[in-house]
């Protein structure tokens, strides 16, 4: 069901909408009209309707049966939510469109499947109802189409403004007929009734300026002699002027600076064209931001204009937010994603195409297209880590390998997380690092520690190392024997317990220990042993150095034999 139309201001919309009930159903006039447009816009079906209170009135129309009533309740109004467009409400198939597609006029007959209604604005901005057309089949208007459809919209109202003119002039030589039959009558009712027309009038004119100072915009009118003839008190405040100042003065002799600016041009071409010109420029002289409403009339033009300076700078502040991120993301070779699973479609930051070796703005044909790029032995994994996280609603991440275009593979780190909408998951966004260069270093250094580890364990001297501190940091099996080191202790590798058993393992420890304790970081040492068990050994240390600075010490121990000792 669609939604009804009130709002805070409905009152004064429906008191405007009484005042344009002029037409008769089916006046000629109006059916030219809407068949011009159904023709132009190439439809079958054309209406021009008014929304009421509870109520859909068709004023005119064209194609439709003629069993289709004139009348319908708002609730079934498609209409009623043109309402609120500034523009064209279009619904390309209103059966797919969820605005529209439980409408009876959708689910049964006439079953329309397109609408395009242009909403009947008048001059003090309140909407009557739409010019609109139909179809039913879905289509699209072309933007030339679109365009005519506004058009024919704008002479709807210019013949309801004219009727509602000429009704008010009816209405106006009634009420000086009657002053002058009042006037043969009476002349001091005639005096009474002019004195009360001209009150009418200036209360016209005060409401009307009261109108114009009311509106959050500032509001000026020129005539064709470029002189001001009304500015309103909002626009005298951004001119630093009174309106009072202004009034009667030429624009350009006020304001010599604008001569030449983008507005000067503007309402040069409204003037001479009579176009109306909507314009968004900095006026340079005060270095600001202005947004231009021009409106001419064969008398002059009226311009309703606010200031945007605020708007652009924060515009401009996004553009280089988003610029600082691109660049960002670039110099870190970070990418990222989004990927709304409902519309199966992916989107990726620019770095991420230059991650994955792919030109920028490729179609990335949605989570299947990303799946074919990933190498065909990560590829069960990675469905497995984005199922669980869809039917989990987790966060995830994980590596896995792609291929590019020219068969190049790179090893990415991927992070990502749900994004639920109720109970379900409506998208996953992350973010991708190309970790292909650390991958194969931590593999190469990797390989290098084994075969670091496999030649400690094979040579024949015992090896002991520790770091800077004296805390033991590795020794080999060879060492492990020579000092009958027990299992457990090996297995902690307490570097106080371990140093406590050797030095109970050396039939004098003392003089070995405090040479130890006076031994300079920077120099080497020989050392003979004898352990309690009557064997000698020889211990050798030497500093050990990364790019010039001491990390330890590596002690390499050998057992003598009786000929060596």
């Amino acid at each position: 069901m669609l939604a009804s139309a009130m709002t805070g201001d409905e009152s004064q919309r429906l008191d405007e909408l009484r005042r344009y009930q002029l037409f008769d159903e089916g006046d000629a006039a109006l059916v030219r009209l809407v068949e011009l447009a159904a023709r132009l816009c190439e439809t079958p079906l054309a209406a021009i309707t008014f929304v009421g209170e509870r109520s859909q009135r068709l004023v005119a129309r064209w194609g439709l049966p003629a069993e289709h009533p004139n009348e319908s309740p708002i609730d079934s109004s498609f209409c009623n939510l043109a309402l609120h467009q500034s523009t064209l409400l279009i619904s390309e198939d209103t059966a797919a469109d969820s605005r529209f597609s439980t409408e009876a006029l959708v689910a049964a007959w006439p079953r329309v499947r397109f609408y395009a209604g242009a909403p009947l604005r008048t001059p003090l901005g309140h909407a009557l109802g739409t010019l609109c057309v139909l179809d039913y089949a879905p289509r699209s208007l072309s933007d030339l189409q679109a365009r005519t459809l506004q058009m024919m919209r704008d002479e709807v109202m210019e013949l309801f403004e004219t009727r509602r003119e000429l009704l008010e002039l009816r209405r106006s030589e009634a009420l000086r007929q009657e002053a002058v039959e009042a006037l043969l009558a009476a002349q001091n009712d005639l005096k009474a009734r002019v004195e009360l027309r001209t009150r009418e009038v200036e209360e016209a004119h005060r409401r009307t300026r009261q109108l114009l100072e009311r509106i959050g915009d500032a509001f000026i009118a020129l005539d064709r002699n470029w002189s001001y003839i009304y500015v309103n008190e909002r626009a005298a405040e951004l001119f630093g002027r009174t309106p009072a100042g202004l009034v009667g003065k030429h624009i350009w002799t006020e304001f010599p600076e604008g001569v030449g600016q983008p507005f000067h041009a503007a309402y040069e071409r409204a003037m001479s064209e009579q176009v109306a010109i909507t314009l968004e420029a900095c006026y340079e002289p005060w270095g600001r931001w202005f947004e231009n409403r021009i409106y001419p009339s064969p008398e002059g033009i009226s311009v309703f204009f606010t200031e945007i300076t605020e708007r652009r700078r924060a515009e401009q502040a996004l553009q280089m937010s988003r610029a600082r991120l691109i660049e960002a993301q670039r110099v870190a070779h970070v990418g990222s994603w989004e990927w709304d699973v409902a519309a199966n479609s992916v989107l990726w930051s620019d770095e991420l195409y230059r991650i994955y070796g792919v030109a920028i703005g490729t179609r990335l044909e949605g989570y299947e297209g990303f799946l074919a790029r990933v190498h065909r032995d990560d590829s069960e994994q990675t469905k497995q880590v984005i199922g669980q996280a869809l039917a989990a609603g987790t966060p995830f991440a994980y590596d896995h390998r792609i291929v590019r275009p020219d068969g190049s593979i790179r090893m990415l780190h991927t992070r990502g997380e749900a994004i639920l909408v109720g109970d379900k998951v409506a998208r996953l966004v992350g973010s991708c690092w190309d970790v292909t260069e650390l991958h194969t270093t931590t593999e190469q250094l990797t390989r290098t520690v084994a075969l670091l580890e496999a030649t400690l364990q094979v040579t024949s001297d015992g090896l002991l190392v520790v770091d800077e501190n004296g805390q033991v940091v590795t020794f080999n099996e060879r060492f492990v024997a020579l000092f009958a080191l027990p299992a457990e202790l090996t297995a902690k590798q307490d570097s106080a317990w371990l140093l406590g058993w050797l030095e109970s393992q050396l039939a004098a420890p003392r003089p070995f220990m405090e040479r130890m304790r006076a031994l300079a970081a920077d120099q080497s040492s020989v050392d003979m042993l004898r352990l309690i068990d009557g064997r000698q050994l020889e211990a050798r240390s030497t500093p050990q150095r990364v790019e010039g600075n001491i990390i330890g010490r590596v002690w390499s121990v050998r057992e003598l034999k009786p000929a060596d000792a």
